[in-house]
């Protein structure tokens, strides 16, 4: 294993490519990954399965760690996906990753903060400039309507809360406020009143799209299929997008951009501004 991932770090040095290595994955790209001897285990919380995993990164790290390639190395990717937790395990932020996340912010970071499923959290108010009225242990079902889509989102209970200080960025069919943002120092606080990540990682896109737009995110290329995903890559005067379909079914999605995409690569077919990708594949894009 080592000898193929020496094989692609020394490919990666001579083409100019930088790695962020992950070394314990959960999520690849639609699919769950965990080593075979893992399978069975709750790989988050096994005592024998963490020993092994530390065993597995220090030896990783000590045979690789001077290569030129690797700028970074990461544990892993949504290694959430490969464990278990219940509410009572998660009912609570820390009291020192919240202060650590007001100060990104204070320093000018755009932080999106989400809370559900019978989470609290103190200082709420302070930060997002939203108040919560109420929080009681009712299952409740929203529909959700952002500048980019609609979706439901649910939750194990029902909080309501009140814009004071911020600005609203999605509300339910109520009217309710479920999306505000607010200044805080040279930064900005995005507060979503519902678990997105738990319950609707995929549905919840447009409260994504809304999040990056607020932290001034701006792509050449967008979507209005969350099952095609795109990265920009720029190179000299031409921008390379690549479209994946994470789906295992044929995706479409029309296309919003003002460049000009000049030709696809790839099994993906561009007709009247509509993308066709086919199950599980991807396709290359030219923007100029």
């Amino acid at each position: 294993m080592m000898e193929r991932f020496r094989f692609l770090c020394d490919a990666a040095a001579k083409r100019g490519i930088r790695l962020v290595v992950g070394l314990v994955t959960g999520w690849m790209s639609g699919r769950l990954f965990a080593p075979p001897a893992f399978e069975t285990r709750e790989v988050l919380t096994d005592a024998e399965s963490v020993v092994w995993q530390c065993r597995f990164v220090r030896h990783f790290v000590r045979a690789m760690k001077g290569h030129p390639a690797i700028a970074a190395w990461d544990l892993g990717n949504e290694c959430n996906c490969m464990g278990s937790a219940d509410a009572s395990q998660i009912s609570t932020y820390s009291s020192g990753a919240w202060r650590r996340l007001l100060d990104k912010a204070r320093s000018g970071a755009t932080v999106l903060v989400t809370l559900g499923n019978g989470c609290v959290l103190t200082g709420l108010e302070a930060a997002a400039g939203a108040r919560t009225e109420s929080h009681v242990a009712r299952p409740s079902v929203r529909r959700v309507t952002a500048p980019r889509g609609a979706f439901e989102l649910r939750d194990s209970h029902t909080r309501t809360i009140t814009a004071v200080d911020c600005d609203v960025l999605a509300r339910d069919a109520d009217g309710e406020a479920v999306m505000t943002s607010r200044r805080l120092g040279d930064g900005r606080v995005l507060f979503v009143n519902g678990p997105l990540e738990a319950n609707a990682p995929i549905e919840g896109w447009p409260l994504y799209a809304a999040a990056a737009e607020a932290a001034g995110v701006r792509r050449l290329v967008r979507g209005d299929n969350p099952a095609i995903g795109f990265t920009e890559h720029p190179a000299d005067d031409t921008t390379y997008v690549v479209a994946v379909n994470y789906s295992p079914a044929p995706a479409t999605c029309r296309l919003e951009t003002e460049a000009n995409i000049a030709r696809v690569f790839g099994n993906g077919t561009l007709e009247n501004g509509v993308l066709r990708l086919p199950a599980n594949d991807g396709a290359v894009l030219c923007v100029s």
